[in-house]
């Protein structure tokens, strides 16, 4: 019986023992304690990855039937949710001195109604004189324009007389009857807006007793109803949506209550200003320039179009003097109120702000036009919290210098490293666990430190090593020494001139 001699396996140059091709060894897939099997191919990457985006699909289709089919009820809710919000502090004051939620919370309110009907009853009948005023005066507006346009067609003829040796046509024929055209649609257009409000009067007075009784509800029991929401979740998801919910009241809070007060200050100044300039219709001017201002970015634009469309048929300096006025009041809300009142409630980029302005207009209206930038910036703030920027990361630096400090301080906090070394300090000048230079600087006597005594602050001295020097290590000390505080010197070193023995400070190496 023949034996066939072992073949030893290949091993490659440089390559550990037990760890050749073949073997079982350590270094192989097939045997325990081997390296983890390589990971996923591109295959499985992708379809990981079209499934996350068919999920993500999926949801927001969700959310849009949601909205599409409950959009009534979701805005009733979402107007009370924001008049309980608005309420709430005032509610809590109450609270304190009443003993009673709900007796402060029903106080409140009937002081709200009250406050209210005051304001619908003195405001209410100047606006709609003013309205119909404005409504009756288009016609003659019209009959100015249509006065002005032969002159104004002289001009464009000119113009063209002008461009024509460069090659440029405007064909001025067809600009008075468009006009004409457009104001006539626009003239349809606010007769059925009018004769829809009109009709529409009952379900706005029933959609507001419901706002007001909805919003009753979430200021007297909403801490009640947000726990019992909270208990149906499970323990480890508490957490996070306490911090969302935070989040939330931060940013919605301080938008809200920024952009109510920024409307109301530039309505009553809108209001003021065209009355003193003389300007008819300055309440109606005041409040469309109030309501305006609630929406972000654009609002204060379309907020000084009426005004000036009106200057436009009075005696000729008003429109420079009520678009100087609008220029100055822009200037005030853009570098004064805006930092002061709403500050970095939002904290959104100039092109996300109008970007989500713009798709909030498209799904909503004006309301989602209001809306949709304090959602946006809810939705930033979140991915914030949860995600808080790493300050060594360059894109996370490219931020504001506040969000880039803040996110240091919190960094520290959590243990991590300093995100720059500080620069060491002078020689002779150096502090506990700093080392500026070879040579240790010396410290007065008696202020022997831990690091002198070789022993931990507060713990135990040990005893007097025999073979201790001034170079090895640290000067071990007695333990009546340590007692009364006395600094004792290396074993070997020599006294200096005057009285008390010579401190030598040794460092253990780091």
């Amino acid at each position: 019986m023949t034996t066939e001699p072992a073949v030893e396996p290949v091993r490659q140059s440089g390559e550990p023992p037990g760890e050749a091709r073949g073997t079982g060894g350590a270094g192989s897939t097939g045997g325990t304690g081997g390296p983890p099997p390589p990971p996923a191919g591109p295959a499985w990457t992708t379809l990981v990855t079209l499934l996350n985006v068919l999920a993500a699909a999926g949801v927001a289709w969700l959310a849009w039937w949601v909205l599409s089919h409950f959009a009534r009820t979701l805005t009733l809710l979402g107007l009370a949710g924001v008049l309980a919000f608005l309420l709430e502090p005032a509610v809590s004051f109450l609270e304190r001195g009443m003993r009673s939620r709900a007796l402060a919370a029903l106080l409140l309110y009937l002081a709200f109604v009250a406050l209210l009907a005051l304001g619908v009853v003195y405001l209410a009948g100047p606006i709609k004189e003013q309205a119909q005023e404005l409504f009756w005066a288009v016609p003659q507006y019209r009959q100015q324009v249509e006065q002005a346009v032969p002159l104004l067609q002289t001009y464009m003829e000119a113009l063209q007389a002008y461009l024509s040796r460069y090659g440029v046509s405007l064909e001025p024929r067809d600009l008075a009857s468009q006009f004409l055209e457009r104001v006539a649609g626009n003239t349809n257009r606010i007769l059925a807006g009018v004769t829809a409000v009109v009709t529409g009067v009952g379900t706005t007075l029933a959609n507001a007793l419901l706002v007001l009784v909805i919003s009753i509800y979430l200021v007297v029991d909403g801490g009640g109803l947000n726990r019992q929401m909270l208990g149906y979740l499970p323990r480890r998801y508490r957490g996070p949506v306490r911090r969302a919910q935070a989040v939330a009241l931060r940013v919605f809070g301080g938008y809200l209550r920024g952009q109510l007060l920024l409307g109301l200050i530039i309505g009553v100044a809108v209001g003021i200003g065209m009355s003193a300039l003389g300007m008819p219709y300055p309440a109606l001017l005041g409040v469309i320039a109030g309501v305006m201002e609630l929406v972000p970015i654009v609002g204060a634009v379309l907020g000084a179009i009426p005004a000036i469309l009106v200057a436009l048929f009075q005696p000729w300096p008003a429109v420079l003097y009520v678009t100087l006025f609008f220029v100055v009041v822009q200037q005030v809300e853009g570098n004064v109120l805006v930092p002061r009142i709403t500050g970095q409630a939002v904290g959104l980029h100039p092109l996300a702000t109008l970007l989500a302005l713009l798709a909030g207009y498209e799904i909503a209206g004006i309301l989602g036009a209001i809306l949709a930038v304090p959602v946006v910036a809810f939705v930033q703030a979140l991915l914030r919290e949860f995600n808080p920027p790493d300050p060594d990361d360059p894109a996370d630096r490219a931020g504001s210098r506040r969000r880039g400090t803040r996110a240091r301080r919190q960094h520290r906090r959590q243990g991590g490293p300093p995100a720059s070394t500080p620069p060491a300090p002078p020689a002779g000048t150096g502090t506990p666990g700093t080392r500026p230079g070879n040579a240790p600087p010396a410290e007065p006597e008696g202020a022997a430190g831990p690091e002198e005594t070789g022993r931990a602050p507060g713990g135990p001295s040990p005893g007097p090593g025999p073979g201790s020097s001034a170079g090895s290590g640290p000067a071990p000390r007695s333990g009546s020494e340590a007692g009364s505080g006395s600094a004792a010197g290396a074993a070997g070193s020599a006294p200096a001139a005057g009285s008390g023995p010579r401190i030598v400070i040794t460092r253990r190496p780091a």
